[in-house]
């Protein structure tokens, strides 16, 4: 606010915009003054509302990955994998769970340009794990309950296999 006063005392020519949080914790009020020659010629104000997030089921995350026939075979043989593992596959907001045992094993999400998927990992990892993940696949993450990477193409879900089976057998020695 103080920058824009001080650019109006210069003479500037300016639309200035501020950003509120209004009525409702998912609405935003978005407030525009245009000013010229230091006197208000137009005042704007919209209300934003964003949109409700849908949860992520097996069907959209499929249709979301079509455009990719490559990526598509790739996502069916996770799929399959995890279906071979006796995993039940859990809707949630943005991205499928797998719990084994009870418990988190795997989340999974689309990319929007279809040229990936994501998958989260839930379990304990050393360094050297972290470090050996880091070396065969692509953008690891290191989170609080495990990591994150990208599997595009055949050589990275081969290798993911191997984290999801440690990962597993952990889950279950520890039930």
């Amino acid at each position: 606010m103080e920058v824009a006063e001080y650019l109006r005392t210069l003479g500037l020519d300016l639309t200035y915009i501020s950003y509120f949080s209004y009525h409702a914790p998912d609405e935003i009020l978005v407030a525009t003054e245009t000013v010229l020659g230091g006197k208000l010629v137009k005042e704007e104000e919209r209300t934003y509302r964003t949109t409700a997030e849908q949860f992520m089921t097996l069907t959209s995350f499929v249709e979301t990955l079509q455009s990719n026939e490559e990526l598509l075979q790739i996502v069916h043989e996770f799929l399959a994998y995890v279906d071979t593992c006796g995993a039940t596959l859990r809707p949630r907001i943005a991205k499928l769970r797998m719990t084994i045992g009870g418990r988190w094993w795997l989340d999974t999400y689309p990319s929007r340009r279809a040229t990936h998927f994501r998958v989260d990992v839930h379990a304990d990892f050393t360094p050297l794990h972290i470090v050996e993940c880091r070396a065969n696949l692509p953008n690891v993450t290191v989170k609080n309950f495990g990591i994150s990477f990208n599997i595009a193409s055949k050589s990275d879900l081969d290798y993911a296999i191997e984290i999801f089976e440690r990962a597993r057998n952990s889950i279950l020695s520890s039930s």
